[in-house]
């Protein structure tokens, strides 16, 4: 016996649950509910003390003394036996998830519960579920949390695979399971309830089925044809079981905006185990595809897997793209690109649209480059360029892959603290530029800063007394949809694109560079359709103005700058909504302003815009060039 299993450990716990402890290991099992209730309220590190009371009570040694064979002048003691040895599985289940059992102990202890659980099987028209206290559903569902605790992870799941690999039969009892399991999720769902123990039952089983369990089921092994007997025993009864999953998976993540990692866990879990699309030299069984199209469960799959078809800001690609990332959409979409004919065309549209947009247009978060990069690292060793071209999506990965790479040079260059190196004095008379070691901040706002204490003053009198409360608000609306990280980034990323785009956006800047009064332009860097932003200038009226009282701040301190300060708009897809957010555009001094008015230029009357000599661009560069434009951030 292991030093974890042995009853001496028990001396370690409290009194009054080590007296528990003993009465259940002495064979009184009415003591074994108040001990696990009395258990929960420990440490994990104490809790661990518990496992020669589970190792005893799974012990396979008390089937010997049960009389099966006539059951009925037996009945009670079978049932609290049973009864103890299900107690055992939820509290195995939390020590497995925090590896809390030693590598060894854990496999001796899984095979304990795994005799048990056949057990189960095998006397279940005699098993009644009221003597358990709960129904035999729920039992294997605690089992099914247990072995997916086992599978993932780090520490068990290697003697995991090996535990699946020799025990064939856990594939029917995963799958029978499931399949009651959907049938309880379905109830919860038409009663509005998306998050069920039912539904987390799904999920443990899908994911040890499917995903860990996917490599036993390539072929026509023992394994498969446990998981066909078990959801019914026909092609047909597996592809509706497969469809009555998918649409209850679909129903899951239409439940609430914002998926959780479970939720997208099972949508992967089905990809995996849906033939012809993972292993690229492993053909579809014939009668499994017609039997998955004939019940529209290919249909069903590849709308959950990709339910964006029209104008992402109208209908944004689900999941929330950080957690798809995570859980390992891009290998989903790698998958359909390498899937057999039939399964390709019906996604052609979604990989286009992920490649192309979907995923790049929510590039302006620093969440979901970071995803992205270890998302991209991990797709590595399955060659994503040779698959995509061989697919005819060569020039829709390359386009994709070289956007990555620039919105990736940002992040590093945000890191490193090359983006965000400047500050402005934010007293309109002042100005200053300069490290940002150099300033201080108001405490009212967060978002105005100051070179000294004197500036502090001067522009809390100019006004800034009026707008502090404002920018604060304004602060705090962006913190609803931006995290602080979030904020910072894309003022970074304002400056990066600004830096490259710096010519352009200053000739097309020139015909309304001298606008005021009645509506003043911005630059607007715009997000939505994913690559580099679209940049353009954008009208903003007094209306406008006045009904944003953030603007109206921001509008003011760009007059009262005059050449030093320009009105900037970003917009981006948050959700389900397109989002505008202004910043101003600082610079040092007003050298470049004042250098490109004197271009010539001619103004049509007709137009009512400036119109300007061809080589404007070439006179613009030379000047930015020559220092006029100086040192500058948002």
């Amino acid at each position: 016996m292991q030093r974890v299993f042995q009853p001496s450990r028990l001396s370690g716990l409290p009194t009054d649950i080590a007296s528990l402890a003993r009465n259940v290991v002495r064979g009184d099992l009415t003591a074994l509910p108040p001990l696990i209730l009395a258990a929960r309220g420990m440490p994990a590190a104490t809790a661990e003390l518990l496992l020669p009371v589970h190792y005893y009570v799974l012990d396979p040694v008390h089937m010997r003394t049960m009389s099966v064979n006539d059951w009925e002048s037996d009945a009670a003691a079978i049932h609290s036996r049973l009864s103890a040895v299900i107690t055992t599985f939820e509290p195995l289940q939390l020590a497995a998830m925090e590896a809390r059992i030693p590598k060894s102990a854990m496999s001796d202890i899984f095979n304990r519960v795994w005799l048990w659980v056949q057990f189960l099987q095998d006397y279940r028209e005699q098993i009644t579920p009221a003597a358990l206290g709960q129904p035999y559903v729920v039992c294997m569902t605690f089992f099914a949390e247990l072995f997916y605790a086992f599978c993932t992870s780090e520490e068990y799941s290697r003697e995991a695979h090996m535990f699946a690999v020799s025990n064939p039969r856990i594939h029917f009892i995963l799958s029978s399971t499931l399949d009651e399991l959907l049938d309880q999720e379905a109830a919860d769902q038409r009663c509005g309830k998306f998050a069920s123990h039912a539904s987390y039952g799904v999920h443990a089983a899908a994911w040890s089925l499917f995903y860990y369990g996917h490599q036993l089921l390539l072929k026509d092994t023992p394994h498969f044809q446990h998981l066909l007997v078990g959801t019914g025993g026909t092609w047909d009864h597996l592809a509706l079981f497969l469809r009555r999953y998918l649409e209850q998976s679909l129903a899951t993540l239409q439940s609430q905006d914002a998926p959780t990692v479970f939720q997208l866990e099972r949508v992967y879990a089905a990809l995996l185990f849906m033939p012809g699309v993972v292993e690229p030299g492993r053909s579809p069984r014939p009668e499994l595809r017609a039997a998955l199209i004939r019940h529209g469960a290919i249909t069903l799959f590849t709308k959950l897997l990709a339910p964006a078809r029209t104008h992402p800001a109208a209908n944004p690609p689900r999941p929330a793209p950080p957690k798809a990332l995570r859980a390992g959409f891009l290998c989903v979409l790698l998958e359909f690109a390498r899937a057999p004919g039939y399964y390709r065309s019906t996604a052609k549209e979604h990989i286009q649209f992920s490649l192309n947009s979907g995923i790049a247009q929510h590039c302006v978060y620093l969440s979901v480059l970071r995803a992205l990069r270890v998302a991209l690292e991990e797709l590595v060793p399955f060659d994503p360029q040779r698959v995509f071209e061989e697919a005819g999506f060569s020039s829709d990965w390359i386009q994709f892959l070289g956007f990555m790479q620039d919105r990736l040079r940002i992040v590093d260059e945000y890191d490193a603290g090359r983006l965000m190196m400047w500050r402005v004095c934010d007293n309109t008379e002042c100005g200053l530029v300069g490290p940002k070691a150099q300033f201080k901040q108001c405490t009212g706002c967060s978002e105005v800063w100051y070179c000294s204490r004197a500036c502090q003053k001067a522009n809390w009198r100019w006004g800034h007394r009026q707008e502090c409360s404002i920018i604060a608000q304004d602060r705090d609306n962006d913190h609803a949809i931006l995290s602080p990280g979030d904020r910072s980034f894309q003022r970074a990323m304002l400056n990066y694109d600004y830096a490259i785009e710096q010519v352009k956006i200053t000739t097309k800047f020139l015909p309304v560079t001298a606008s005021t009064g009645a509506q003043r332009c911005a630059v607007m860097f715009d997000y939505l359709c994913g690559g580099a932003p679209r940049i353009e200038t954008s009208s903003i009226t007094q209306k406008q103005r006045s009904e944003h009282s953030r603007l109206n701040a921001l509008w003011t301190r760009a007059d009262a700058s005059p050449g030093r300060a320009q009105l900037s708009m970003m917009h981006f897809v948050q959700g389900k909504e397109v989002q505008r957010r202004v910043v101003l555009l600082r610079f040092s001094n007003a050298a470049l302003a004042n250098a490109v008015k004197q271009i010539p230029f001619y103004h049509d009357a007709v137009s009512e815009h400036n119109i300007y000599a061809p080589e404007v661009t070439q006179l613009v560069e030379l000047l930015i060039k020559s220092g006029y434009a100086g040192i500058w951030t948002h």
